[in-house]
């Protein structure tokens, strides 16, 4: 190979150097691992039906099938600590470096508004429901080791669906589970949910049972991010 084409791919060899030493910079770091499974998970549902299978008579309150659109808020917190030990890669969040080793406490909100299309279909008292629609997500995250102090507060339009089973065991009262996923190109969210449904007007329901919802976000230049919550949910159910 002559001079003149070593020198030629010089610069070519020393950008690509340059850009491997980056990548392996940033993959060089710890996750952010927050887990609290004793978190409280309020959450609330609007629906209007376009169509429904139930009769005139019948309470709105009640799971029916047919179409609808529906409306999703939903809020958690949670307070995790997470130990680095020695030789352990770094954190780095909020333009903080956190190094080794260390004991972080982890404070993280989750919020989350969706509007989706739902379609239900019953079989007698047995139904099931499909969701697909979007929203906007949001997590505040602080992580806080004495002298070092990071905060993240990304929020991410997202594509979201769901699928859920319902068992109405009286005209007023149910038995209903749902599981939903939301993506983005940064970040995913999973939230189920297993709960009695008890109405409570001719339009309105309260839900209460047990939630699971997990976090995780890739945020520019630091950490990766992943956050779990679960615990007990009350929810407001509103049907028009």
């Amino acid at each position: 190979m002559s001079i003149a084409t070593r020198v030629g791919l010089y610069p070519v060899v020393s950008v690509a150097a340059l850009l491997g030493m980056a990548v392996s910079g940033c993959s060089n770091l710890t996750t952010v691992n927050g887990k609290d499974s004793s978190a409280f998970l309020p959450s609330m549902r609007v629906a209007w039906d376009l169509s429904s299978s139930s009769s005139p008579s019948a309470s709105l309150s009640q799971p029916h099938g047919g179409r609808a659109v529906e409306l999703f808020v939903a809020h958690g917190s949670g307070d995790a600590t997470q130990n680095l030990g020695a030789g352990q890669d770094p954190i780095r969040f909020g333009g903080v470096t956190f190094n080794t080793p260390l004991s972080i406490r982890e404070q993280f909100d989750f919020s989350l508004v969706a509007l989706s299309f739902r379609w239900r279909k019953f079989f007698n008292n047995f139904g099931f429901e499909l969701l697909g629609g979007g929203g906007y997500g949001s997590l505040d995250a602080t992580l806080d080791a004495g002298p070092q102090r990071g905060r993240e507060n990304p929020g991410r339009l997202h594509a979201q669906g769901a699928f859920g089973v319902i068992g109405n065991l009286t005209p007023s009262t149910s038995l209903q589970a749902r599981g939903t996923i939301g993506l983005s190109s940064r970040f995913s969210f999973g939230r189920s949910e297993a709960v009695v449904v008890q109405a409570i007007g001719k339009n309105a329901a309260v839900r209460a049972g047990w939630a699971w919802w997990n976090w995780n976000d890739d945020v520019n230049s630091g950490s990766d991010i992943h956050f779990k919550l679960s615990g007990p949910t009350l929810g407001l159910d509103l049907q028009f």
